[in-house]
């Protein structure tokens, strides 16, 4: 609970004032109801001693509903401020717990896929409010009630409080001995449903796939499996609570039972009126209810600090490095690597192994390389997705973390060997890197992708919705609308993965044209895997095992390179 505390402080602390009003008016309700049971013993006697005893009940009755009415008000504003509290708070933990997963994007999706990262993101936060809203108000507000009952209980007689209290005791320790056992199901629970939604996304990312292998019924078993697991821990947890709810119930059914017994002695030998009994009943029901909601409470709340441990993993990561830089880039930039390592969380071997490498400014350079030989970890390197395990990257001789990472990537324009569309419009995706682009520039950053033909044939041109990720649009498409994103960005650098790779041979023409012009103005690193590409750098750049091999024109390195030469063997082919 403490480490829980640690982390959502600042979160609570901000609504401190609301939650102020919150406590109050439970502490209102919490006393409203306990005066009920005082006036019953103060004042049942005369009622029912009066010679005109309908009229005076009915008179009493009247007051214990206007005080219940007072009561229902204040629970009211009680319940309602506290989940307004709770519904905020996650909603500010939610945004920074994406914040925080977004900044550390490639280490976590590395090791956690982003349908198990979503889950955790959604429904664990779900769990936090439950906690914030309900399950912590509630555990303040029975404790008052239970507290308030016994003490009233005590001031109405002593000694039927001694055996409530008993009993009260023996029913609470088991449960209280099963809370360890309880979190645990609840992480089991929060850990199964996490690996659900990781099957489900990847799943429905993958849907061409699936259905080309006719594998629907492969993924449906994976879900159905994935989904009996979280029935069965929940199951479980849900078995244990209903069990110790049956025995505490049947206990407390029992405890009501002997106070009456004892009670009903009392009556007959005078020691207690008719009053009193009945206001003790009233506290023997509210101190019953509310121990027993207090050892629940306590249940739920282990269970709810232990289903947001990972919410507290990624709050408690530092900061990127990267996001500390403050000094603005100056144009045109030298890039350097210089004996630059890179190896991603989950790995034992480096992707980048000792990269030295000099990108000097309005040149266009090619990289070759076999599949895994380092050139997309490169390209993140240098967008700083990722920050180098050793070595040094710099421009203009000053280490790039010192710069303000927004402005260093502004620099960039880059286009992924993954088409990366987002749901909305064609205008939408253009301007992703530049929301209050003109129309103007937009088309224009599409003519010069070879774009806009097929854009302004859709049935709402650029207010065409693509639908989720771009579905509606063919590959090569997609490809366009991405080097037309890049282009409006107006970049220093342009980093191309593959940027024509799904381009038709009129398409890819175009499209090289306009890189032609780019490289003009602009430095182009291009991923390349097509002849024509190499033969228009001004450098190329072979890689292998996660190195630089060897560096030139393709001249120099069709005569003197031999893993150069049998890549371009493979691309003549």
């Amino acid at each position: 609970m403490r480490a829980f505390l640690e982390v959502f402080w600042p979160y609570i602390y901000r609504y401190r004032w609301l939650l102020v009003l919150g406590y109050v008016t439970s502490m209102v309700s919490a006393g409203i109801s306990l005066s009920v049971g005082l006036i019953i013993n103060a004042r049942l006697d005369d009622v029912l001693a009066d010679p005109e005893r309908l009229e005076a009940l009915t008179g009493f009755l009247l007051i214990i509903v206007a005080i219940i009415a007072v009561q229902a008000v204040a629970g009211f504003c009680h319940s309602y401020t506290m989940s307004w509290v709770g519904a905020h708070i996650v909603r500010n933990v939610r945004r920074d717990v994406f914040a925080r997963v977004l900044g550390h994007g490639e280490q976590l999706v590395d090791e956690e896929s982003s349908g198990e990262l979503q889950t955790r993101i959604i429904a664990d936060t779900v769990a936090l409010g439950d906690f914030l809203g309900g399950q912590l108000p509630g555990l303040f507000v029975t404790a008052i009630m239970l507290v308030g009952g016994i003490a009233a209980a005590i001031y109405v007689s002593p000694l039927l409080t001694a055996a409530v209290v008993t009993g009260l005791v023996v029913l609470a320790t088991p449960m209280l001995l099963v809370l360890p056992v309880l979190r645990r199901r609840g992480e089991r629970t929060q850990q199964a449903e996490a690996d659900t939604g990781r099957g489900a996304g990847e799943a429905l990312r993958n849907a061409p796939v699936v259905h080309a292998f006719n594998q629907l019924g492969r993924e449906r078993a994976g879900f159905d499996a994935a989904s009996g697991r979280v029935t069965r821990f929940y199951l479980s947890m849900l078995r244990m609570q209903m069990a110790f709810n049956t025995l505490v119930n049947a206990g407390a059914w029992t405890v009501l039972a002997v106070v009456l017994w004892i009670g009903a002695r009392e009556i007959t030998g005078g020691a207690v009126t008719f009053g009193q009994l009945t206001a003790f009943g009233y506290y023997v029901v509210f101190v019953l209810n509310s121990g027993f909601a207090l050892v629940s409470l306590v249940t739920s709340v282990n269970m709810a600090v232990g289903r947001t441990e990972k919410i507290r993993g990624f709050l408690s990561m530092p900061a990127p490095a990267r996001m500390d830089g403050r000094v603005p880039l100056k144009l045109p930039a030298r890039i350097e690597l210089q004996k630059l390592h890179y190896r991603y969380p989950s790995r034992e071997e480096d992707a980048l192994a000792g990269i030295d490498l000099v990108i000097e400014p309005n040149t266009r350079i090619a990289f070759v390389g076999g599949s895994g030989s380092g050139k997309s970890t490169l390209f993140k390197v240098l967008l700083r997705l990722v920050e180098p395990t050793t070595g040094r990257l710099l421009a203009n001789g000053v280490e790039a973390h010192r710069y303000a990472v927004a402005a260093w990537r502004e620099q960039f324009g880059f286009v992924p060997q993954t088409e990366y569309l987002v749901s909305g419009t064609v205008a939408d995706n253009i301007a992703y890197g530049v929301r209050d682009a003109s129309k103007e520039a937009i088309e224009e950053a599409a003519r010069e992708a070879h774009a806009h033909d097929f854009v302004a044939a859709l049935p709402k041109g650029y207010d065409t919705d693509l639908g989720e990720v771009g579905n509606r649009l063919s590959g090569g498409q997609k490809q366009r609308i991405s080097l037309a994103r890049a282009i409006l960005t107006r970049p220093a650098v342009y980093l191309l993965d593959e940027a024509t790779s799904a381009l038709d041979a009129e398409s890819e023409r175009a499209v090289e044209q306009a890189l032609e012009t780019l490289a003009q103005s602009s430095t182009v690193l291009t991923i390349a895997h097509r002849l024509r590409t190499v033969h228009r750098a001004d450098r190329i750049v072979v890689m292998a095992d996660g190195r630089v091999v060897s560096q030139g024109t393709h001249g120099e390195l069709d005569r003197t390179e031999p893993v150069y030469r049998r890549l371009i063997s493979a691309y003549r082919q």
